[in-house]
């Protein structure tokens, strides 16, 4: 499965840059992204910016160019810890992926 995540404000996407530190930063007309593998699945991250304009933008260009199977919005209004974002993203990992926690 290809699985895209779009990520919209700055904070959130230093909290996730971290977590994949093996991780080939590119670029993309609207921001930064990044792929990696995960099992058998292709997840990418794009950091769309904030906003009506960026985010639409980002999220077609997205559809036109990567074909997903799957798009997660990740992101939050009025913003989180820096903490939370990455409870939130491992939290979806290990239920999207993970098939046994001990």
């Amino acid at each position: 499965m290809k699985t895209v995540v779009l990520i919209s404000a700055i904070a959130e996407w230093i909290a996730v840059k971290p977590l994949f530190p093996d991780a080939k930063i590119q670029h993309f007309p609207f921001g930064e992204c990044f792929e990696i593998s995960m099992q058998d699945d292709q997840l990418s991250f794009f950091h769309s910016g904030w906003g009506k304009i960026s985010s639409a933008g980002s999220l077609q260009y997205v559809i036109d160019h990567q074909a997903p199977d799957l798009i997660v919005n990740l992101g939050t209004c009025g913003g989180f810890e820096v903490l939370s974002i990455r409870v939130i993203l491992f939290w979806w990992i290990r239920h999207t992926y993970m098939t046994s926690w001990n």
